[in-house]
């Protein structure tokens, strides 16, 4: 017989979003917070911004080191391609991404999982002023 299986394990992926990590930069005084928390097949997110107020898509670029510009390769909100939900008016957007879930990620949440273990990834902020992004931010494993 086995004993009661112990609470899942937690990995969590912080990201500090500024101006200065877009690569050319913006010149916006914007700055945010994203944690990102996986717990088994599941990724929880939560991305607090403040100085916008007109966010049209959040995702998760990469792969792609500090400086370095990649690929959509996970919609938080803003991509209805991706089946993404809207963006809410608001500094504080929460939600969760399942393995195998209506939102398509462009890759496996194991592959961005291991992105973002190895500093391979960040949040980009999308504004309608700076479709490009205005505020990013490295994700990287909490030690």
């Amino acid at each position: 017989a086995t004993g009661p299986a112990g609470p899942p394990s937690i990995q969590n992926y912080p990201a500090s979003l500024d101006e200065a990590q877009v690569v050319g930069g913006t010149g916006s005084t914007a700055t945010g917070t994203a944690t990102f928390s996986v717990v088994g097949p599941t990724l929880l997110f939560s991305v607090d911004v403040t100085g916008i107020s007109d966010v049209t898509a959040i995702h998760i670029h990469g792969p792609a080191a500090v400086g370095v510009g990649g690929s959509v390769i996970q919609s938080l909100c803003g991509n209805t391609a991706d089946d993404a939900p809207a963006c809410k008016t608001g500094a504080a957007f929460t939600g969760v991404v399942a393995a195998g879930a209506a939102t398509r990620p462009r890759i496996s949440l194991d592959s961005l999982v291991v992105l973002m273990g190895n500093g391979n990834s960040y949040v980009n902020i999308h504004t309608a002023g700076f479709g490009g992004g205005e505020i990013r931010g490295q994700v990287s494993l909490m030690p």
